[in-house]
């Protein structure tokens, strides 16, 4: 039973907040107040649960994981660094279905609009028309819902770190370096659906590595199935990546369950989970989407003509151009190689020009970290350690993206959930690494 003085404060904060959220919304149609009693009011509640769930260390980390987002994201829209300032970006296109269904609901019956809109438009151009119909109608909304996503994403990533047997010290640092990661720090915190993303993938992750250990319930495979009915619409190759996460989680590491029912949990799992493609038009297992895009024809033409400038052999701006030659196999391979080493280690500093220069500073942390995964993983393999479930997603979507992404730019920003669900392994390198480990356990657990 929860004592009355535990849950007390978090309740007279959230009214507090409440309040102010009404007065900046109704009273006075400010998006700074309302904003604030908005985040204020999921944060408090937030930070309600971990705490009541002894969760103190993932607690700190959200808060100052929050306000250190909340300060870079309005500080690049403030400091005319954000694409908000750019019309032509991906974020107007969300900004404006999500107009649309916040009028959608403002006319109609609100359940009846929500499921109208459920079938005309993605899943986060829906949630932000309910984030504009909650608060007011503005891109500073979705900063600070992404704030409260990117925070989150911090704390899954160290609960994922804690769960596959790293350290606290050293899953606080693996925690820290997320934060810090170039890329994530910049597509994470401005209105695009990176966090959202991310969030939900690490969310789904985390409770799938939880089944693995016995004091956990199986149960909890619950939620990965329902986190994949957004995912799908979010980003496809997520989906499908978390459908072989399961199917390996289940059949190599529930080693605690007879192989007929693993297999038979397994069946039933993929076979109910691939109906949630057809709510979106796509098929069985979004068989009509593959079928689309995985021909020949298609892949050719996403990597040669959708994502360049022109057509060669050479650098086009931030593209680089790979042949697909899929009638030639040896040659196939040895540009799909190429492909991938790019994907992974790319830019490399002859590749980058002008403003581009600074994607340089990433690239150089991305090596150290590869290092550091590389070392970790043959630890990990030896110990068959759970982490490598995370690895292999992270190896997945680098491969669809080798396959059909030339561009740089879309790289750095796709590749996001790759490279930070390597960082687990990462910690496990500073674990086992003697002169590593002792300056990391100078920090405070």
């Amino acid at each position: 039973m929860i004592h009355t003085n535990r849950i007390l404060p978090y309740i007279s904060t959230g009214i507090l907040f409440t309040l102010l959220y009404i007065f900046g919304k109704f009273a006075l149609e400010s998006p700074l107040l309302c904003g604030i009693g908005f985040i204020g009011v999921i944060s408090t509640t937030i930070v309600c649960v971990l705490n009541l769930t002894n969760h103190k260390t993932a607690t700190h980390i959200f808060l100052v994981g929050l306000f250190f987002f909340i300060i870079i994201g309005l500080g690049m829209h403030l400091g005319g660094l954000n694409p908000i300032q750019n019309p032509d970006k991906d974020w107007l296109l969300y900004h404006n279905s999500g107009l649309e269904i916040y009028k959608h609901i403002s006319e109609g019956p609100f359940f009846l609009a929500i499921s109208d809109s459920f079938f005309h438009y993605r899943f986060f151009s829906l949630l932000i028309g309910l984030l504009y119909t909650i608060t007011l109608p503005t891109p500073i909304m979705t900063l600070l819902l992404n704030a409260i996503l990117s925070a989150l994403t911090i704390v899954f990533l160290y609960a994922l770190s804690r769960s596959v047997g790293v350290t606290r010290q050293s899953a606080i640092v693996i925690g820290a370096i997320g934060s810090l990661y170039p890329s994530f720090l910049i597509f994470a915190n401005i209105p695009l659906k990176e966090a959202l993303v991310l969030s939900l993938a690490f969310g789904a992750l985390l409770c799938l590595i939880q089944t693995t250990k016995i004091q956990y319930s199986k149960w909890l495979l619950l939620i990965p199935f329902i986190i994949s009915i957004p995912l799908y619409t979010l980003r496809e190759p997520f989906w499908y990546a978390l459908m072989g996460a399961v199917t390996v989680t289940i059949l190599f590491w529930w080693t605690n369950t007879n192989k007929i029912k693993r297999l038979g949990i397994t069946l039933l799992f993929l076979t109910t989970a691939s109906f949630s493609p057809i709510l979106f038009g796509d098929g069985y297992a979004g068989i009509n989407k593959l079928s689309f895009f995985a021909t020949k024809e298609r892949i050719s033409y996403y990597r040669e003509v959708v994502f360049t400038k022109e057509h060669g052999t050479e650098s086009s701006g931030s593209t680089l151009i790979f042949k697909t030659e899929l009638d030639k196999p040896v040659s196939f391979i040895k540009n799909y190689i190429s492909s991938y080493g790019m994907v992974l280690l790319g830019p490399l500093p002859h590749q980058v020009h002008g403003k581009q220069k600074f994607i340089l500073i990433e690239t150089i942390l991305l090596y150290l970290i590869i290092i550091g995964v590389i070392l970790g993983t043959v630890k990990a393999i030896k110990k068959r350690s759970p982490v490598l479930i995370l690895t292999l997603f992270s190896i997945s979507i680098l491969s669809v993206l080798a396959l059909y992404i030339p561009n740089i730019g879309i790289i750095v920003r796709l590749r996001i959930v790759s490279i930070l669900l390597l960082l687990p392994t990462l910690g496990l390198f500073f674990d086992n690494t003697p002169w590593i480990k002792k300056i990391i356990n100078k920090i405070p657990a």
